[in-house]
């Protein structure tokens, strides 16, 4: 059976939430800038050998369509917060897009902390990628904004197709484990993504486990729920690398 799940695509006008969109969808760039007021798609597709329908609402980034935002995150189930590489001020506004999510579903923002159980699954996204004579934004801020929020992070451009079908994917992911853990059907060996970005410890795994385990080439570490371990991003991917499981109590 196929998953449903509702993704919204928020951020400022002009940073590229339609290309975006349209690059992972009909693998088209639009290079003409023309102010999206609502689009929605549906796209079916199979991630990690599980069936999913996508839901995919794009959405206005000026500031007079505010009301319908509002109605468009009500429904969703995960979101991606969109900023472009060379504007400073979409970068900040991320936050209170972050904030209004939090705001209008009735949830705190300190379950930032929570398990994943508590964390609205959203990825922050610095567009525009291949513009790199026009960055404001450094890499390192967008990574440690979405460290400090507790969620993955990509650099993408829609123009060079860079990371485009990665971000949907992984928000699929997180939208699931979502779910799942919210409805009590998460396994007793669920994985989850700490996002510590230790990508010298992801990077090195293989050599470490000496036999051909696949590298993780993402800007974050996989690790057991929940684990209390200290650094557990890091001892529990070794773990995960080298087929040790250990059952969460």
């Amino acid at each position: 059976m196929s998953s449903n799940f509702k993704q919204v695509v928020l951020g400022g006008g002009a940073v590229g939430k339609s290309s975006i969109t349209m690059m992972f969808l009909q693998n088209k760039f639009i290079s003409e800038y023309d102010p999206t007021i609502e689009e929605a798609y549906r796209k079916s597709l199979v991630v990690d050998d599980e069936a999913v329908t996508l839901d995919i609402l794009d959405t206005a980034g000026q500031e007079e369509y505010s009301s319908l935002r509002e109605q468009y995150i009500r429904t969703g189930d995960c979101f991606f917060l969109v900023y472009s590489i060379a504007s400073k001020e979409s970068f900040k506004e991320c936050n209170l897009f972050r904030d209004k999510i939090y705001q209008t579903q009735d949830r705190n923002l300190a379950d930032c902390n929570s398990p994943e159980s508590q964390i609205i699954p959203m990825v922050l996204i610095g567009n525009k990628c291949d513009l790199e004579e026009m960055r404001v934004v450094p890499t390192l801020e967008g990574r440690e904004l979405a460290k400090q929020w507790g969620i993955p992070f990509f650099e993408t451009s829609a123009k060079e197709k860079i990371n485009i079908d990665e971000c949907f994917y992984e928000l699929i992911r997180l939208a699931r484990r979502y779910r799942r853990a919210n409805s009590g059907e998460a396994g007793t060996h669920l994985l989850h993504e700490n996002y510590c970005n230790e990508r010298s410890a992801t990077s090195s795994l293989s050599e470490i486990n000496g036999r051909g385990t696949k590298e993780y080439s993402s800007t974050f570490c996989v690790s057991l729920a929940y684990c209390t371990l200290c650094k557990p991003c890091l001892f529990t991917s070794l773990l995960v690398a080298m087929g040790v499981q250990r059952k969460i109590s």
